[in-house]
Order: C-alpha cells, then structure tokens, then sequence
C-alpha cells in the first residue's frame, strides 16, 4: 500500500503543477477607465511631505473648496 499511495501523491502533485502551467494568461481589459463625477478643482495647495502617490512631479494638491477633505496615509514610496 505504500507504494500505491506514494505513486498516487506523485500523480497529484503532477497534475496540480500541470494545471498551474496550462492556465490562461492574465489579458487586461482594453476599455479606459471612465471618469470619475468628482466636482471639478478650485485648490491647489502645497503641504510639506504630502501629495498624490503617482509618479508626476506636480506635488500639489488639488481639492474642491466645496468638498470635504479625507486624507489617507498608507506608507506611499517606503516610507512609514
């Protein structure tokens, strides 16, 4: 029986790593985003040490005066 249950474990563990293989490529949805219905900005403020988590060099923030404000710290770029 040993030998049985070895061969068995053998052939799953195969048939899982063939089956990881054989999966679809991931293909990314070709429609852009939509925009979102946020009033447009009437701010654009500067505060030491925070700005949008993208890549431009525009450090500004740009708020609607007429809108709540909600500030969100997730550790951006490594740091705390």
């Amino acid at each position: 029986m040993g030998r049985i249950s070895c061969l068995l474990f053998i052939g799953a563990v195969l048939l899982a790593l063939t089956g990881c293989a054989l999966s679809p490529s991931y293909v990314s949805e070709p429609k852009a985003l939509e925009a979102g219905r946020l009033p447009p900005p009437d701010i654009a403020l500067s505060v030491p040490q925070l700005g949008p988590c993208t890549d431009s060099s525009d450090r500004k923030l740009h708020l609607s005066s007429g809108q709540p404000v909600t500030i969100l710290v997730h550790g951006c770029n490594g740091s705390a």
